[in-house]
C-alpha cells in the first residue's frame, strides 16, 4: 500500500541519516500542521501517527520535535502523550524556546559562529 511504501521511504531516510551521525541518534522535527490539513477528516489518525512515530523513534534512543500551532485541533491530545513540551516565540530574529511541561527552563536559540547549520542553544537564567 501507498501508507506502508511512505512508512518503509521515511525510515530508509532516517536509518541512512543515522549512519551519518556521530552518536548514531537522529533528531527528527516535524511540523503537524501538514498533517492536520490534509488529512483533517482522520485527525484520530494522525495522533495514532503520532504516537506510532514517538514510540518508534523512543525506541531508537532517538529525540523528535512536533511543531504544533496555537490552535491545532489535535494539540491537547499531542501534549498529553509528550513527556516534555515548549512553546517557541520568535523575538527580534532570535527564536526563544519556553519550557510549559517537567520544569524545562527558557532557552534562545542563535547562530553559531563556528557552524552556521547548528544553532546554538543558551539557557535564559
Amino acid at each position: 500500500s501507498t501508507t506502508k511504501a511512505q512508512k518503509d521511504a521515511g525510515s530508509k531516510a532516517i536509518d541512512e541519516i543515522r549512519t551519518k551521525s556521530i552518536d548514531g541518534k537522529v533528531l527528527l522535527i516535524e511540523c503537524i500542521s501538514l498533517f492536520e490539513n490534509k488529512y483533517a477528516s482522520e485527525l484520530n489518525s494522525v495522533v495514532e501517527g503520532l504516537s506510532d512515530r514517538t514510540s518508534i523513534t523512543q525506541e531508537n534512543g532517538d529525540a523528535s520535535i512536533f511543531l504544533l500551532q496555537t490552535d491545532s485541533p489535535i494539540r491537547t491530545r499531542v501534549l498529553a502523550m509528550s513527556y516534555n513540551f515548549a512553546s517557541l516565540r520568535v523575538t527580534d530574529r532570535s527564536i526563544i524556546l519556553m519550557g510549559e511541561k517537567q520544569n524545562t527552563g527558557a532557552y534562545v536559540m542563535q547562530n553559531s559562529k563556528e557552524n552556521q547549520l547548528l544553532p546554538e542553544l543558551y539557557q535564559i537564567v
